[in-house]
Parts: C-alpha cells; structure tokens; sequence
C-alpha cells in the first residue's frame, strides 16, 4: 500500500484528523517538518478539503506565520496556497479597524462612566498571541450590564453603528456593526438559564485595564473561554472552532492559573463540567498534556463516572458536530445533559 494511500486511510478513519493536523504547527512542542511531510503525502483531494477547513476555521493567517510562504507552496499548488495569502493579506487592515474600533468604544464607555470589558478572541490575541495579527476575528466581543444596554445602544448608534438585532439573541446579546466591523454587546456571557446565577456583575466588578481597554480579569476570561464554545458552539466547535481551542492552549501555556478560585467559579454557576468537557475535547485534538494542565485539576471538574464516561462517548466520536442538523437530538442528549454540575451520574 503506497503512502498516499495510507494517509488518505487515516483522515477517513481519524475522527480529527483534520483538527490534528491544523493545530499541530501551532504548537510548540509539534514537529513542523512532520507536519509538512504528512501533508505532501496526502491526495489532492483530501489536501484541498484540509485547506478548505484552515480557512473555515480561520486558521489561515496563523498557518502563513508558522510555516511561511515558502513552505506552504510547497505543500499546495499556487493557486490553492494563494487562498491562505490573499486571507492573510485580506485580514491585516481588519485587525487594524478593529482595534480602533475597539479604543474607541472603550473610550467613549469610559466617558459615559459604563463598565464594560472586552472578552473571548479580540482579548485573547492581544495578551497571548505572538502575533495579534494571526489571530483572526470576527467581531469584538463586548460585556455591560444589563441596566446599561439601552445607553450603550443609543452611544453605539450615534457614532453610526447599525443594529443587527436577532430576535433569538436578544435575552443576552445583540450584534452591531460599522463599516464591515462587528461588536457583539453581551449583557449575560450565556443566554438565561444555561448557569444558576447571572455572573455579569461580579465579572465587570473584577475587570482589568489592558493595553488601553478594559478586560475581564486573567481567571474570569480563562472561565468564559472553557465554558461559551460548550452552549454556543456545541455542534461545529470541532469542525470551525479551532481558534478557540487555540486561544485556551495559549491561555494555559502563557498565564498563570488560579485553578482553585477557577474551579470554585464554575461551581458557583453550577457549570463545572462544561469546562472538563472542554478539556476532553482538547485531549484528542492534543492541545493539552500534563506541562499545561495537571491530572489534578481534570478530575476535580470531571462529573461522576457514569456520567463522563457517556459524554466520552460523545466527544470520543464528535457526534455533536456529525448530528449536526439534528439540533433537538444533540440538545437533549449532550448539551442538556453535559454541563450542569448538579447532573453527576
């Protein structure tokens, strides 16, 4: 069996393949050149399919700086690879609208004297990421008080955002936009009901000043990070979410965690093992090992036998994202019956 062969074989049989192999370049203890061999040895077809996927889940520009250009043309033909530069190059003058945006909301919320704190990816790439730049994003993610959202609304829509409002959203967040930048304005971090008690506040009352801009505080954002992809993402978090296990690998790997207060956090929202199944996804797509995460603390958040062992099915399988247009399945099955703390067996 000739080796082209053979790889086809292992990403028709690997359930994350795909999501292995996306990540592998961007880890520090990967072998890039193992990396780039593996891919040479794939088809044509399979290979084109794994670049589709790099650009689903926004991975192009990360991939250009990791492996440059020189190395990527050798893997795809030229008019394939261009498909990673043209997004590289497309992003950077986003990037750069969006910080603007982003000071000067903040700027305008401090003003109005409004707490508020940027969260999930727009933050996350300014503290941990090499390269900001790399980490592409689609809209800031913005959090206030419920009280506050009426006011931050009417200064949003002065400055010319527009109002994007979804009817299914609107018990916890609304999008607006200017100018092709999106602001997601969050008043909950999850809709109502998915935690036993509402965090906003106690969140804006620990939030940190960044590089110019309010943030929630290190632990607080760590926390939305492992739990929002777990009710939000639940279905395609494998298959166009591959940033946000990125940005928790960074997290771990470049700050220092309070996993006590962390664990004690979750407990309080009674969402503990939305977080462990988090980091069950994070094994098979190797983005944890015991240097950026202890046994420990994995067992502290693991829910009680019976339970984890049905969700490691689940997760083991990716039947979230394979069940995908079977929404009401999933929800019953795996979301309903995951995170809350208080179901452990």
């Amino acid at each position: 069996m000739n080796a082209s062969k053979t790889n086809y074989i292992e990403a028709k049989n690997n359930v994350y393949f795909f999501q292995n192999l996306a990540l592998a370049p961007l880890r520090d203890d990967s072998s890039k050149n193992a990396v780039i061999e593996r891919l040479r040895r794939l088809d044509d077809t399979t290979r084109q399919r794994f670049l589709l996927f790099l650009l689903e889940n926004g991975l192009a520009c990360s991939w250009v700086e990791a492996l440059t250009r020189e190395v990527v043309d050798t893997i795809w033909q030229a008019k394939d690879s261009n498909l990673l530069f043209e997004e590289q190059k497309k992003f950077k003058p986003v990037y750069l609208k969006q910080i603007k945006t982003l000071l000067k909301v903040s700027h305008a919320l401090d003003r109005a004297g409004i707490a508020h704190a940027y969260f999930k990816g727009v933050h996350t790439r300014e503290v941990v990421y090499t390269n900001p730049t790399a980490r592409q994003a689609g809209d800031l993610d913005l959090l206030i008080e419920k009280k506050s959202r009426t006011e931050v609304i009417d200064i949003l829509t002065s400055a010319g955002f527009s109002n994007h409002s979804s009817a299914e959203n609107l018990t916890h967040e609304l999008t607006l936009s200017k100018d092709q930048t999106f602001i997601d304005l969050h008043w909950h971090i999850l809709r109502p009901g998915r935690v036993s008690r509402m965090l906003t506040t106690d969140l804006l009352a620990r939030r940190i000043k960044a590089d110019g801009y309010w943030s929630l505080a290190d632990d607080d954002h760590l926390f939305v990070l492992l739990v929002h992809p777990v009710f939000s993402k639940y279905s395609s978090m494998t298959q166009t979410g591959m940033l946000r296990f990125l940005d928790i690998l960074y997290w771990l790997q470049k700050k220092t965690i309070d996993w006590d207060y962390l664990i004690a956090l979750l407990d309080q929202a009674e969402i503990r093992s939305a977080a462990w199944i988090t980091f069950e996804y994070m094994k098979y797509i190797k983005c944890i090992s015991d240097k950026t995460i202890s046994g420990h603390v994995l067992q502290k958040l693991q829910p009680g036998k019976t339970k984890s062992y049905y969700l490691r099915r689940w997760i083991a399988s990716d039947l979230a994202a394979r069940l995908e247009r079977y929404p009401f399945i999933v929800k019953i099955c795996f979301t309903l019956h995951g995170p809350r703390l208080g179901q452990t067996r």
